[in-house]
């Protein structure tokens, strides 16, 4: 079994605050978002709580049930995390990305 560097554990601690904050601004429970992206409520709490480490197409699977970008999660600039950021996407967008799948 891998041992996770200093920068894996900061960048799961990260990703799992950047969840957090993206869960809450959308107005949803983890259980809402398992359910939305089809991960389940257990390992949303993992990457949530910092104790598990998401693959790509978990967090794209995140990202698309959130509307937000993959990036939100890992961008180290708190000021990219708001509304207007280039990393949230806007409602028009999650509509199409609906149809698409």
């Amino acid at each position: 079994m891998k041992t996770a560097s200093h920068s894996d554990k900061e960048m799961l601690q990260r990703f799992g605050e950047r969840m957090k904050q993206a869960i809450s601004v959308k107005g949803i429970s983890q259980k809402e978002l398992s359910r939305r992206s089809g991960i389940t409520e257990a390992a949303i709490s993992g990457y949530v709580n910092g104790t598990r480490e998401p693959g790509l197409a978990a967090v794209i699977r995140i990202a698309r049930a959130l509307s937000v970008s993959p990036a939100l999660f890992f961008c180290r600039r708190a000021d990219l995390f708001h509304l207007g950021s280039p990393c949230w996407h806007g409602e028009e967008e999650k509509e199409d990305a609906v149809q698409e799948e």
